[in-house]
């Protein structure tokens, strides 16, 4: 794989936290920040042991209990210091597996291209006849790198082959950031699907589903399996397509709730999800360890709310406060007197308010906190016959939200206002309980060895350390803990200048805008040139670029954790990606890496002069436009830029309407929803700003005039060529994404 680690060269605070985690399934925090390689490379080594030496007379006592007593401080200890191994005993575990597969390449490299097609009938021939998969291992493993070998241009190394069959043995395999882990999920995917019952390749997010299928998944398209993407926005008739081929990509939260749909089916035809065989998940620890408990919720509209809101709405203003209830304002709670428990009582004719067949309590608490706790035009606002929640923090009213319990209902019988329906669960699961029902369960990170107890206890699941293909090189520092951030930052700065100077490129970690904002001040007030990268749009729209290049000698880049998008950094720049801007734009086809080197000495230079090139490009295809119609391009840059507002600005708006309507979930695992929902917003409204960019250049680079018919008049013209201008702007894409076309439409 064509990535590799910087040698990252920052300090920061440190601090580590773990907490046991029990049989009910609550995991063990480990929480530490090293420095950035540590990070990427998932590092985590305990500096220092502690020993317990026993008495004489105590240790003949217990010497017949010593072997168990050492047995458990063992298999602690060997949880804990399990990320020092290197993997060397999982190397000679699977040397000899190796050595077939190794035997079988020149046997499977002479085969043509339908031979080896071919040779995926057969093995899928033999593993319904009731050969073990074991057996057929070597052969499928084989084929499947001369497949990637020749569609992907990746021959997989022998520790890759080594994580595969890990996988394929139902175990965790820890592989260091930039070994490979997206191309090794093919090998036990295409192993097992051979069964001819179906594999999922869980991922964490749409964008790693999405680039994992179209990049990797051309393996197992070559060698004659279907494979599917599961997406935000598909429709069910496409989900069961999908779900039906042979390996199928999915995020984790797609998956759970479309098994949860399916549980509220009523017919067979309804199903999407087939039967659970094979489940490989990339990031096993965020998804199994730091989600485990996060709950997946379908929930529905209950039946017609009931007449008593308004009832227990006229008794909450006929009572009294300090009468009949007291208010403690500021855990927002209300409690009935023995007054008030006697008069709701006799005037409801019930015998007990708290009878579950009845559940007048809660009627009557909701109804009195309606009156004493939240207020018209401070908790809330009346608009037409809805109460719309207004945040108590911004002032805003927050559209679309409502509180749960019966207390929105409750306001609206206070104001009078007709009552809407409640909503209740109609299905729930965790991602804990939902992955335990695969019969075989796998999964890969490059940090599960700290979870292994947890792994091992709760999902039976073995952790295995697998080599890197190259011994280590690089050196991972120890933790530096300031008593002062301001001193923590000044350090960085001084490390930052060291590391500079010698040329070494530098990749600075920080946890939000602000420190990123901060930290580049300082960087600008000692003279270092650098490149910031976090949620600014100015950054967004060169998040591929920033990254790509951070490898580059004496470059000094910023990032926040939403840096990445699998661009690969590589140690002297990425000159694949400087490539792609050829194809970006037709005018730009003369740029060579001889000609980047001649007119440029540095990555300022490089960045002045691209930038140069694009302009001249933009004056060159403006003068070529206006020389068929005068006007036209200025029509034409009119036309794309509204139409893409447009387009994008609809799929914003329903973006947002999805966050609005799942973001309530998040407070389940202890995150407030408000600001999780600020936070997503903004971020949509970055990406869509970015995109409409994105494609307005492009669109503008690309499109090419053709008059319709010569003979036609001139609005006639115009008309034509705007509606081809459409679709030109439709098949409009970023960087890098297709080859131009001569034959584009006018605009």
């Amino acid at each position: 794989m064509a990535a590799s680690s910087l040698c990252s060269s920052f300090t920061t605070k440190a601090w580590s936290n773990a907490q046991s985690s029990s049989s009910s399934g609550c995991r063990r925090k480990h929480h530490k920040t090293v420095t950035l390689a540590g990070f990427l490379r998932g590092d985590f080594q305990l500096l220092h042991t502690t020993s317990f030496p026993a008495s004489g007379s105590r240790a003949r006592r217990g010497r017949r209990r010593r072997s168990g007593a050492v047995a458990s401080l063992g298999g602690l200890l060997g949880g804990i210091f399990k990320g020092t191994d290197t993997g060397e005993s999982t190397r000679q575990q699977y040397a000899a597996t190796v050595n077939v597969i190794n035997g079988l390449e020149r046997e499977i490299s002479a085969l043509s291209d339908s031979e080896l097609r071919d040779r995926t009938f057969a093995l899928r021939e033999r593993a319904q006849q009731g050969q073990t998969l074991d057996s057929l291992l070597p052969e499928a493993f084989a084929v499947v790198r001369e497949a990637s070998k020749r569609v992907l241009g990746l021959r997989p190394f022998d520790v890759q082959l080594i994580g595969g069959m890990v996988l394929h043995k139902g175990e965790i395999a820890e592989m260091r950031t930039g070994e490979g882990k997206t191309l090794v999920a093919i090998l036990p995917a295409y192993l097992n699907a051979l069964t001819g019952k179906g594999v999922h390749v869980v991922t964490v997010n749409d964008y790693l589903a999405r680039r994992d299928c179209e990049w990797v998944g051309q393996v197992p398209r070559f060698l004659g399996l279907k494979v599917g993407l599961i997406q935000q926005n598909m429709t069910s008739e496409q989900r069961k397509e999908n779900y039906l081929c042979d390996i199928t990509y999915v995020t984790n939260s797609e998956l759970g709730f479309d098994y949860l749909r399916d549980n509220l089916a009523t017919s067979v035809e309804e199903l999407v999800v087939r039967g659970f065989n094979y489940c490989i998940i990339d990031e096993v620890d965020s998804i199994l360890i730091d989600e485990a408990r996060t709950p997946l919720i379908i929930s529905g509209p209950a039946e017609k709310p009931s007449d008593r809101y308004y009832k227990a709405a006229k008794i909450a203003a006929a009572f009294e406060r300090d009468i009949h209830y007291t208010v403690d304002e500021k855990q927002k709670t209300v409690l009935l007197s023995e007054q008030g428990y006697e008069d709701a009582e006799e005037i409801l004719n019930v015998k007990d308010l708290y009878d579950p067949r009845e559940q007048w309590a809660s009627y009557i608490l909701n109804a009195i906190k309606a009156k004493e706790l939240f207020l018209r035009d401070v908790n809330y606002i009346t608009r037409g016959k809805e109460v719309l929640i207004v945040d108590e923090f911004t002032g805003r009213v927050m559209q679309g939200r409502r509180w749960s319990d019966g207390l929105h209902q409750a306001v609206e019988a206070k104001e009078g206002l007709p009552i809407q329906n409640e909503t209740v669960t109609l299905a729930s699961i965790s991602y804990q309980n939902f992955f335990l029902q695969f019969p075989k369960l796998c999964g890969m990170t490059g940090t599960a060895a700290t979870e292994s107890t947890e792994f091992e206890s709760i999902y039976k699941l073995k952790v295995t350390i697998v080599p890197t293909n190259k011994p280590m090189i690089r050196k991972d520092e120890s933790d530096v803990v300031f008593r002062a951030t301001s001193g923590k930052w000044r350090a960085v700065v001084v490390e930052i200048s060291r590391m500079h100077k010698t040329g070494r490129p530098v990749l600075v970690g920080t946890t939000s805008v602000e420190q990123s904002d901060s930290l580049s001040e300082q960087l600008k007030e000692a003279g270092i040139p650098h490149e910031v990268l976090n949620a600014k749009p100015e950054n967004v729209e060169r998040e591929a670029e920033i990254v790509a290049q951070s490898g580059r000698l004496g470059a000094v880049t910023i990032a926040t954790n939403m840096a990445g998008r699998g661009t690969d950094i590589i140690l002297g720049g990425n000159a694949e990606f400087m490539a792609r801007l050829k194809r970006y734009c037709y005018f730009l086809n003369d740029l060579t890496p001889d000609l980047l080197r001649n007119n440029c000495s540095d990555y300022e230079e490089l960045k002045n002069y691209l930038r140069l090139r694009g302009r001249e490009a933009y004056l060159q295809k403006r003068d070529i436009v206006e020389q068929q119609e005068p006007g036209l391009m200025k029509e034409a840059e009119r036309f794309l830029i509204l139409s893409n507002i447009d387009r994008l600005w609809k799929e914003h708006l329903q973006a947002l309407k999805f966050v609005q309507q799942a973001v309530g979930l998040r407070g389940y695992a202890q995150r407030d929803p408000l600001i999780e929902y600020k936070l997503e917003g903004y971020n949509l409204f970055l990406e869509m700003m970015a995109q409409i960019r994105r494609n307005v250049i492009y669109s503008i680079y690309q499109f090419q005039p053709v008059r319709v018919k010569q003979d036609q008049d001139k609005k006639g013209n115009q008309k034509s060529e705007k509606l081809n201008a459409r679709k030109a702007n439709t098949n409009a894409d970023p960087v890098g994404s297709v080859e131009p076309s001569t034959s584009s439409a006018s605009a």
